[in-house]
């Protein structure tokens, strides 16, 4: 999806929501004509803490600045790249563990992940945007499984039928956390999706990080 901001936009008001996996693409207007503009992208992951990147162009004859166009001359990265920003945000004060996710699952904000955009020209904030990244639609159902032998959750679009089924599971992390995630997106795709946990959840076998690669590399 094209991205836009503009002069209009400030404080953040306006929202827009795209699935996560949708290719986000920046389109900047109403700039001065070729000057230096940096793009802040900052966002905070389920502990609250954030995460930040920023990239600076030159903006073109039109007063506009396309990520898929324009060259980036500093900031977290260089070159051209559409996803650059994306890509190359780090944390900026680093705790002893990093979160598991950068959303909440099941907590605040389901399913939720903001992203904060700031158009810096002249050392002066002239936009600032909000970009919504939702884990799946708000018309999928999630289940869970009611099986005494299952630990899953069945994710599917809601008033559909005759849809195609697939199982997701996790790696080597175990758990469900990850299946989820993937289940929602694929749902919202059209699929109907059951997300299936194997070991490291309750009741399940109890493998281990350590003992999982130390497995793998024994065979």
């Amino acid at each position: 999806m094209i991205f836009n901001i503009s002069k209009e936009d400030k404080d953040y008001k306006s929202e827009v929501k795209v699935l996560l996996g949708e290719e986000v693409l920046l389109d900047v207007q109403d700039l001065p004509l070729n000057r230096n503009v940096t793009i802040h992208l900052r966002r905070y992951d389920d502990q609250d803490q954030l995460w930040y990147s920023n990239a600076t162009y030159i903006s073109d004859d039109d007063g506009k600045i396309q990520t898929t166009k324009n060259i980036v001359t500093s900031g977290s990265y260089t070159g051209i790249d559409s996803v650059g920003l994306f890509w190359s945000m780090e944390l900026i004060k680093k705790p002893d563990t990093l979160p598991e996710y950068l959303w909440d699952i099941e907590d605040k904000n389901p399913g939720k992940i903001v992203l904060y955009f700031d158009i810096e020209v002249g050392g002066e904030i002239v936009a600032s945007k909000a970009l919504e990244i939702l884990r799946m639609l708000p018309e999928i159902v999630k289940e869970k499984v009611d099986h005494e032998d299952l630990v899953a959750n069945f994710y599917y679009p809601k008033n559909k039928t005759n849809i195609s089924p697939i199982l997701i599971v996790s790696g080597s992390e175990g758990g469900i956390s990850t299946p989820d995630v993937v289940a929602g997106i694929l749902a919202s795709k059209g699929y109907a999706a059951m997300a299936l946990a194997y070991f490291e959840m309750p009741g399940l076998p109890h493998i281990g990080r350590n003992s999982f690669r130390l497995h793998r590399k024994s065979n």
